[in-house]
């Protein structure tokens, strides 16, 4: 059957510390009665904690920045390994443009976006007017934030 929905969890300005040997994360769910229906996840906030001997960050939203060294006309980002509790990458709050460039040449355009993508649906991609290059921040959220 369909598995229960997250909504409203914060975790916020924790310091997660382990005492003896790293773990690889600290948020994990017992699927054994039923999993997370990851399209209905709402407002949840993974920000401002501190992970000591822990192997991956769990944030969300998630600030990310990727370099694109060569040109291509579309790009994917992969947000899923910060992503809390094996999120989808359901939204795209924000892409800020800090360089954009084609043969040389600076562009003044935005991308389109595709959420949800890549066999975890944990990965967006951002389609370009034409083959570029450049560098980019973009916020992605595993929830809609209302």
């Amino acid at each position: 059957g369909p598995g229960h929905f997250l909504q409203g969890l914060t975790v916020s300005a924790n310091s997660f510390k382990t005492v003896n040997g790293n773990i690889d994360r600290v948020e994990k769910v017992d699927d054994s009665i039923a999993s997370l229906d990851m399209s209905r996840a709402r407002n949840v906030v993974f920000s401002g904690n501190t992970f000591n001997g822990i192997s991956q960050n769990t944030i969300n939203p998630v600030v990310m920045e990727f370099d694109q060294p060569s040109n291509q006309s579309v790009w994917t980002l992969d947000a899923g390994d910060y992503l809390p509790f094996e999120g989808w990458a359901r939204k795209v709050s924000s892409v800020v443009v800090e360089d954009l460039q084609s043969s040389s040449q600076s562009i003044y355009t935005a991308p389109q976006v595709s959420t949800q993508q890549g066999v975890n649906k944990d990965q967006i991609t951002l389609g370009w007017s034409q083959a570029v290059n450049g560098k980019v921040q973009v916020t992605v959220r595993m929830d809609n934030p209302v």
